[in-house]
């Protein structure tokens, strides 16, 4: 009994560790993207003040 037990413990343990990362990975990305595209369009507006598409 005690070793299913502790392998539904892992398992639930993994599963959260997983999910906290995936979250993490996702904002990290959503920050990287936003900051990214604030600079492309600073570089793009600062030659000449007009947003070239």
């Amino acid at each position: 009994m005690s070793v299913i037990n502790k392998r539904k413990q892992n398992g639930v343990a993994l599963i959260t560790v997983l999910i906290i990362l995936a979250v993490f990975l996702v904002r990290v990305v959503t920050v990287a993207a936003i900051m990214s595209g604030r600079l492309m369009a600073h570089l793009l507006t600062s030659e000449d003040g007009v947003i070239r598409s």
